[in-house]
């Protein structure tokens, strides 16, 4: 599913008799619906997303649960002027509905923009109850730099089917890293470790791999790609991914709590 589209994630079974009040809660910036929470507001043109997602109460439906709404994601200069805008419309029939629903905005960033702080904006609009919702986040374009810049999960090898940092016993999990980087010539050793949450012990022999500046496009940096291997013991884990890039002597990490379930 591309990030052109959107769908809902209902975290209420239960239907609400009573028409609550539009309200936007639980706002996080994030790598993508399923994909952890980006700790930083800073973003790497030209090849970025901003993406946010956030809980919505009161949303009104038609018969056999119908929405139409649409949300609209802005990104506005120091002077006010808007310079990137994306709009996501919504409807038709949907399941789980009632309670809060899960929803995201996205606004990717294709083009060099000028270094600086920004100004992001989203509305929603319930074209039903004819209501609408924003929220605002003041966010910072940086200039090329060694930073990752997104961390992806999946199901498959073929990275495909997206996940959470949330396994079953038995199953691998799939990552692609991407870093952005200060100039072509980079060579970035990536050291992949699982440490067990309780103990603060490493399961022994970490995932490495390196990555040389021939296989790096400028301006949009690398991405690396590997696996878990598959998770045999259910419990609470920190994967640590640790990038240094040899050239600029540079080094960063990058820590995801996972959590492997028994069936």
């Amino acid at each position: 599913m591309g990030w052109r589209t959107w769908m809902i994630l209902a975290v209420s079974l239960v239907p609400s008799t009573v028409q609550a009040k539009l309200e936007l809660s639980n706002i996080q910036a994030a790598y993508g619906p399923l994909w952890p929470e980006r700790r930083t507001l800073d973003y790497y043109p030209p090849d970025d997303l901003i993406f946010f997602r956030f809980s919505v109460t009161g949303l009104k439906t038609r018969e056999e649960n119908h929405l139409d709404l649409e949300i609209t994601a802005t990104l506005a200069d120091s002077r006010g002027k808007v310079v990137l805008a994306h709009t996501m419309p919504g409807g038709g029939p949907f399941t789980l509905i009632g309670g809060a629903q899960t929803l995201w905005a996205v606004l990717p960033i294709q083009s060099a923009l000028s270094p600086g702080e920004y100004t992001f904006n989203v509305t929603l609009t319930d074209n039903i109850a004819n209501k609408r919702v924003t929220f605002e986040r003041k966010v910072r374009l940086r200039p090329p730099e060694f930073a990752v810049r997104a961390v992806e999960f999946f199901f498959d090898s073929e990275m495909r089917i997206p996940a959470p940092c949330r396994v079953q016993v038995g199953q691998t999990l799939y990552h692609r890293i991407k870093v952005s980087g200060e100039n072509p010539h980079m060579e970035v050793h990536q050291k992949l470790e699982i440490i067990d949450y309780e103990t603060k012990v490493a399961v022994p022999k970490p995932w490495e791999a390196t990555i040389k500046g021939d296989e790096v496009m400028l301006g949009l940096g690398a991405a690396f790609q590997g696996n878990t291997g598959m998770l045999t013991r259910a419990g609470r884990f920190i994967l640590r991914c640790t990038l240094t890039d040899s050239i600029a002597k540079k080094t960063l990490t990058f820590e995801v709590p996972l959590h492997v379930m028994s069936p």
